[in-house]
Parts: structure tokens; sequence; C-alpha cells
């Protein structure tokens, strides 16, 4: 699973799906591996084969799924089913930093400007303290890294935003 998220990263797609496979032939039963593993699928463009993974891993672990819903949120906006993803992302706890992208991006989607703001500038305070270390955010810098740290193979629903964010098409 380890070697697949770096070659994913490293935007070596297809050894990635290799070994993403091969770590779900070995370990079909590990919560926690299958979801590492639905979400580097969303990013290799099978959402649909994610949500799959998601649900199985709800029905073996139920008591656990509270700690998956911003995978499920990722699942529900690359499938282009904004209002879902804004209500999974609305009670999800995460690491990712760019989490308040997605929410920015599905609430884009559904033409809730107001809630686009807020959750960019969510993920600007957060850029701005995590990632440039206090620095000024510089918006068309923090987008850029979004852009280069979500490894996706093909194109995905974030485009529109991202191009209304950057004020160009990308």
């Amino acid at each position: 699973c380890v070697l697949g998220r770096i070659y994913l990263y490293e935007g070596q797609y297809e050894i990635a799906e290799h070994y993403l496979r091969r770590a779900l032939g070995l370990n079909p039963n590990d919560s926690d591996i299958l979801m590492q593993i639905a979400s580097c699928f969303v990013y290799l463009g099978y959402v649909t084969e994610a949500e799959k993974l998601y649900h199985n891993v709800l029905d073996m672990n139920p008591l656990h799924s509270g700690s998956y819903l911003h995978i499920a949120a990722l699942i529900a906006f690359e499938s282009g089913q904004y209002q879902k993803c804004i209500a999974l992302g609305a009670n999800a706890t995460t690491p990712w930093i760019d989490f308040p992208v997605i929410m920015a991006a599905a609430y884009y989607q559904q033409g809730d400007l107001a809630n686009m703001k807020k959750s960019w500038q969510s993920f600007l305070k957060d850029f701005q303290n995590k990632i440039v270390k206090g620095e000024q955010p510089d918006e068309a810098r923090a987008l850029q890294w979004i852009i280069n740290v979500n490894p996706y193979r093909r194109k995905t629903n974030m485009m529109p935003f991202w191009e209304s964010i950057g004020g160009k098409k990308i």
C-alpha cells in the first residue's frame, strides 16, 4: 500500500495501481488499508471501485464509520454528488490540510459562493500556518500547491473551482 501511494504521488500511475491492487489482495480485511486504497483509487479515476471499498469497510467496521467521512466526501465529490459531499464533510474530521478545498469546490459546484469563500479562507489559514509557516499566503501559490499535491491521473471535478480561484483555465 505504501509503495502504491508513493508511486501515485510520483505520477507513475500504472505502477501505483499494481501495488495498490496487490495490497488489496494481501489485506482484504484491513479497514485502514482499504480506506487508503479507496482514496488512492479516487485519484486514479476508479471512483466507483473506491465507493465499493468504502462500503465494504463500513460493513466490516461500522463503529468507526465517522473516522472515514473525509474519504466518503472525496468519493462523493468526484462522483458529482456535491450535496452529499457537503453533508458528509460537515461532520468529518481529517488530517488532510486540503480538505477545506474539497468543501470549497463542492460549495462552488452548488453555487454557494459564501460557503465556498469561507472554506477557501479556512484552507488559506491552515496553509499559512502549516505549509508556509506564518508567511502571508499567496492565493496563487496555495492553489498551485493544491494542484501539485493532489495526484489526479485524469481530469477532476476540482478543475472548475481551481479555474475560478485562479482566474484562468487550467
